[in-house]
């Protein structure tokens, strides 16, 4: 009985973890056009780190393929924001968003 509550559990997180992994991703898919700050630059590297680390921890297979679409699709978003993310005019007032560049950027 109480590996079926758990089972339900984990069906129920692993769901939870999907839909939040998938706003994640489709949030950052929304900064594709239009100026950057230095806000939008710091959502951005948080988004793309939560959808990275969201995905690798999906066992539903067939989820982690339609997300895994998904997150090459903000991979291409933020390639194409590259220059922006990394100028230094927007990165310099925050330590956490040069760590965060340099996870994503290098990493």
């Amino acid at each position: 009985m109480e590996a079926a509550k758990n089972a339900g559990k984990d069906d129920a997180q692993q769901t939870l973890q999907a839909r939040q992994t998938y706003l994640h991703m489709l949030s950052l898919l929304c900064f594709s056009r239009g100026p950057l700050d230095t806000n939008s630059v710091a959502a951005m590297l948080r988004l793309i780190v939560l959808g990275q680390h969201g995905l690798t921890f999906l066992d539903d297979p067939v989820q982690a393929a339609s997300q895994a679409a998904l997150l090459a699709r903000c991979v291409s978003v933020m390639a194409a924001r590259t220059g922006a993310v990394c100028s230094s005019e927007i990165r310099q007032d925050s330590a956490d968003e040069d760590d965060l560049a340099k996870i994503y950027i290098v990493g």
